[in-house]
């Protein structure tokens, strides 16, 4: 075995920790009595309340430090140390030396567990010449989704298999859009190609009763079930980010103990926030022609498109002015400004999802300077807020939702382009198991964002504050001309079976608009009441 592991030292180099300092990341910091533990034992997290996690697998209970490996229990998600501390730390982390005897005893223990499993989804049989970031594909998903991960790469020498996963249930992935590292085992069944083709239901009064009971459970065949577990309707300023109140002084006049210093840095640190908010939004996304001219969703931003190749497009000399300050300036409109905002919102739309295709994208839509800027006053206004967005973030994270699943529900039930309410809507909880076989069934939580900012700020925030990756452009609402009641009231229209429907803010207006359509509310203003989402998921 000795010669087994120093045979493996140059494949474990850059993965196992060798510094002897302590590590942030370490919970427990185990000091070489990992082995006293096995699959399944329960952990203690600082931070996160006993009976949350029990250790996984990988190495007979999981690694040191940043590599140490949890299960957690309430949803069954795979959870790597580092991801306790991700967008607070973003320094390397360090840990504890591995011992190689530790290594050795658990390297032959969990060889003779995975090597029974078959490919689950199927993916290439021999991954001998693949390396990690190399992309994957995954049946039911479209290409460029998946990067091969990094564990296990030990077992190249053992028993010739990945650089980057395994085969099997225990392939391990990287999701290119969120950066979540996703196990074989956790991916749904792959998409029907027939149901992929499936053309969007055309929704009629008439009709209504039909969608409802289909978009969530299935197709008219009975195929490729997908559940809805929890939508979760977010706010965003003074909820999931500290923005507004910090230009207007709002939070510091109500926070107690905060020195003149720290208020007077945390406004000049907003005010350089919200010089890249709208540098991004007018010199990338339009809005000096966009201004005035908000729209409520992408679906009614795009309502308007005639379809035209925009290659040689002149947007600067197509006569498209901005309206600020104008609320009523959709009814000042004319027929061709209409086509002329939705060419711009078609670029707008598309540049959100080059962001959502991972870092590279992000700062292809950005710009270098601006993403750094940006991460380092936010970053700065963490440190001043309790780690407000850096908790909020990491809260998101756990949220489980798969961006496939949520466009195949689109097509069963498109997003409306004009607003509507139904008088005495209500959300009726579903209880037990639907008919389906959970073998069946793919599962989804589902975040949707309402906010009473513009379309195009809200996007850009959405990119510099890092909160894309959770939140699919169709789940993206501007409440500003229509209200929160009416974004809620199609939110409910669009995904009624989903088990629980759940808002979260900071006003009034949200909590009373959730409370009318019988959603439930959680109020956020302090970052501790986070920990209170955490625990109503669970």
């Amino acid at each position: 075995m000795e010669k087994v592991i120093e045979k493996l030292a140059p494949h474990l180099k850059g993965y196992i920790p060798v510094s002897s300092e302590p590590s942030i990341y370490d919970a427990p910091a185990m000091q070489g009595a990992q082995m006293a533990y096995k699959p399944g034992d329960p952990v203690s997290v600082p931070g996160h309340p006993d009976g949350t996690y029990s250790f996984g697998m990988p190495f007979a209970g999981g690694w040191y430090g940043q590599h140490q490996y949890y299960i957690e229990n309430s949803t069954g998600l795979t959870v790597w140390a580092s991801q306790f501390n991700q967008g607070v730390a973003r320094s390397t982390p360090r840990a504890p030396a591995a011992n190689p005897k530790m290594i050795g005893a658990a390297i032959a223990a969990a060889a003779t567990q995975i090597l029974v499993y078959t490919p689950v989804p199927s993916a290439p049989a021999d991954f001998s010449n693949f390396k990690v970031g190399d992309p994957v594909s995954i049946p039911g998903y479209p290409d460029g989704t998946f990067t091969f991960g990094v564990c296990f790469v030990l077992f190249v020498v053992i028993c010739d298999m990945a650089k980057g996963g395994f085969s099997g249930e225990y392939a391990y992935y990287i999701n290119t859009t969120s950066q979540q590292s996703v196990w074989a085992s956790q991916l749904p069944p792959p998409l029907k190609d027939e149901e992929t083709e499936e053309p969007p239901i055309q929704e009629t009064p008439a009709k209504r009763q039909k969608i409802e009971s289909t978009a969530t459970d299935s197709n008219e065949d009975g195929q490729s079930n997908i559940r809805v577990s929890t939508v979760l309707i977010w706010d965003l300023d003074e909820t999931l980010i500290i923005f507004n109140s910090l230009l207007t002084g709002s939070f510091m006049h109500n926070k107690e103990g905060l020195s003149a210093e720290t208020s007077k840095a945390l406004s000049g640190l907003a005010g350089k926030l919200e010089s890249l908010v709208y540098q991004v939004a007018e010199d990338k996304l339009f809005f000096k022609s966009l201004e005035g001219r908000n729209r409520w969703n992408f679906e009614a931003a795009l309502s308007h498109d005639d379809g035209r190749d925009l290659t040689n497009y002149d947007f600067d000399n197509d006569g498209l002015q901005g309206l600020p300050g104008d609320s009523s300036s959709q009814r000042k409109e004319t027929a061709g400004d209409m086509v002329k905002a939705s060419l711009r919102y078609r670029l707008v739309l598309q540049k959100y999802k080059q962001a959502k295709t991972g870092v590279d994208g992000l700062k292809n839509v950005l710009g270098d300077s601006e993403l750094s800027g940006a991460e380092a006053a936010i970053d700065a206004v963490n440190s001043l807020t309790d780690n407000w967005m850096a908790t909020a973030e990491e809260l998101l994270a756990k949220i489980w939702q798969y961006d496939t699943l949520i466009e195949q529900l689109c097509k069963r039930v498109p997003p409306n382009a004009v607003p509507e309410t139904e008088p005495g809507m209500k959300f009726v909880r579903k209880s037990g198991e639907t008919n389906a076989s959970e073998a069946e069934t793919m599962k989804t939580n589902i975040n949707v964002l309402v906010t009473n900012g513009e379309l195009v700020p809200t996007v850009v925030k959405l990119m510099l504050f890092g909160l894309h990756r959770h939140f699919h452009p169709s789940c993206i609402y501007s409440s500003r001309e229509v209200g929160k009641q009416t974004c809620f009231a199609e939110i409910l229209r669009r995904f009624s079976n989903a088990r629980e429907i759940v808002a979260i803010g900071d006003s009034q207006e949200e909590e009373i608009a959730a409370k009318s359509l019988d959603f439930s509310f959680l109020k956020v203003s302090d970052p501790s009441d986070f920990r209170t989402v955490q625990a109503f998921l669970q």
